[in-house]
């Protein structure tokens, strides 16, 4: 509601101060593209000034709205890929959930890991060194 009322109590004063502008300069300009025959321009046409005023505040307001938004492709790209790798990482973790509660694609059957339950629940490693039969020996040097 604030929003609101801060439009009014701005844009109204501006409004008509640009409203008296167009009334104050309602005399006819000729608008040449010929920069060589100013007397008898090959392309030339008349209007009022006021819309010679508006029509260049509304292609600077253009210009630079079309700056800024070439400015900020890169942010746009960025929040994309951010916004793909979301999505992604949303689905893993579904899947994953899935898993865990038993309506994943194991469905039951144990989950192979690099890494092996010991006894009493401390992992141990799979694979080689697993199948070692005696603990590897530890040199210790000592200086004399």
């Amino acid at each position: 509601m604030i929003k609101r009322i801060l439009s009014w109590l701005l844009g109204l004063p501006v409004l008509i101060v640009l409203l008296l502008l167009a009334l104050a300069n309602r005399h006819m300009v000729v608008v040449s593209l010929d920069p060589v025959t100013p007397e008898q321009p090959w392309m030339g046409f008349e209007v009022p000034l006021w819309a010679v005023l508006y029509g260049g505040i509304f292609l600077g307001l253009v210009a630079g709205g079309v700056a800024a938004w070439m400015r900020q492709s890169k942010w746009r790209r960025k929040a994309r890929r951010l916004e793909k790798e979301l999505a992604m990482e949303r689905v893993a973790r579904k899947q994953l959930e899935r898993e865990l509660t038993g309506g994943g694609a194991t469905h039951g059957k144990a989950r192979s890991s690099p890494l092996a339950t010991a006894q009493g629940g401390a992992p141990a490693l799979a694979g080689p060194a697993a199948n070692a039969s005696a603990p590897a020996a530890v040199a210790v040097k000592t200086g004399t």
